[in-house]
């Protein structure tokens, strides 16, 4: 995450997102030392999880309005996923390719990226996951392919700032 990410993110949605980041990464820095065996996949559902209930309870303190909960979650998901990975000293991993990983196998996960970042749509990115992922609950689907969806979307207007 360079400078102009940072301050974008602090014009577009507030210093609450990097607070709410810092909780989801000290969330999961506890779960690690409780369970330290716990996989990565799982870590990254749970920080999925995290991002969410954080955001939920910024949002309702603030405004009470829950039209931007979604947007603001998966902000708040992708700057906790950057975080974390400076402080184990990781080169940064992207957060869409972390979200395709829980369903796609690792053999096709390359295929599946090339596939989603030419979709348009969250309904095409649920169609492309189903392809890959056979056997995964519909709702599931609809929820990681619309946050995924967010997260491109993000991720291409930083790329025109």
């Amino acid at each position: 995450m360079n400078t102009v990410e940072i301050f974008s993110i602090l014009e577009n949605f507030g210093a609450e997102i990097f607070l709410c980041a810092f909780a989801v990464c000290a969330a999961c820095f506890f779960l690690r030392k409780l369970f330290p065996r716990i996989p990565f996949k799982a870590e990254t559902a749970i920080r999925s999880v995290l991002s969410v209930a954080f955001c939920t309870m910024v949002v309702v303190a603030k405004t009470g309005d829950f039209s931007s909960l979604f947007e603001r979650s998966t902000t708040v998901f992708g700057v906790s996923f950057a975080i974390c990975s400076i402080f184990r000293g990781e080169k940064q991993a992207d957060a869409v390719s972390e979200l395709v990983s829980l369903f796609v196998p690792e053999s096709e996960k390359a295929a599946a990226m090339e596939k989603i970042e030419k979709c348009e749509t969250a309904e095409e990115i649920g169609a492309t996951l189903t392809e890959f992922a056979g056997g995964v609950p519909e709702d599931t689907v609809k929820v990681f392919s619309e946050t995924i969806y967010v997260c491109l979307s993000e991720r291409s207007a930083r790329k025109t700032l």
